[in-house]
């Protein structure tokens, strides 16, 4: 959260125009007084949405996502945002390197470098057909991983693997 915060103030110092909307309500919001009067960049709050239907709905409004991870996690919101081409910036982490073709279906930051970040949010808010680009081909490479996709593959690779079949 730190990281954004301190990219957030850098476009605001600059004077680049844009928004950021967070999910996580209330605790977003008290570890945010940092960014308190970044103008003209807004930070908007949301209570945390259950994943399901209405949560990718909420997802698929936006031009892209923003995952400045400091750590390793599952790429969840990596693949949901890909199946509704939303490019992907996120922190050049081992969980999320697989899953982003840097520059082709979105970009990856070195975690912790609220410069770059803001640097690559600027170019992003400045470019939206690049962004259009990286949503497309994000959508493109992702049509294939369904989850039928995903156990036919493993079915396949058991079969390989022990001459079944």
């Amino acid at each position: 959260m730190k990281i954004l915060l301190q990219a957030v103030g850098k476009l605001s110092s600059a004077g680049i125009r844009g928004g950021v909307h967070l999910i996580g309500g209330a605790a977003c919001a008290t570890k945010s007084s940092a960014a308190e009067g970044a103008v003209p960049f807004e930070l908007k709050y949301f209570e945390p949405i259950p994943y399901g239907p209405r949560f990718l709905n909420f997802l698929q409004r936006y031009h892209a996502i923003l995952v400045p991870s400091l750590s390793d996690e599952q790429p969840r919101i990596v693949f949901d945002a890909a199946a509704r081409a939303v490019p992907v910036l996120a922190s050049d982490t081992d969980g999320l390197r697989p899953h982003i073709e840097n520059n082709r279906t979105g970009r990856l930051i070195p975690p912790g470098d609220s410069a770059v970040l803001a640097e690559t949010m600027a170019q992003w808010a400045d470019n939206p057909m690049l962004l259009r680009n990286f949503a497309l081909e994000a959508l493109y490479r992702v049509r294939g991983n369904t989850h039928r996709a995903m156990h036919a593959e493993r079915s396949r690779n058991i079969a390989r693997h022990f001459g079944i079949g």
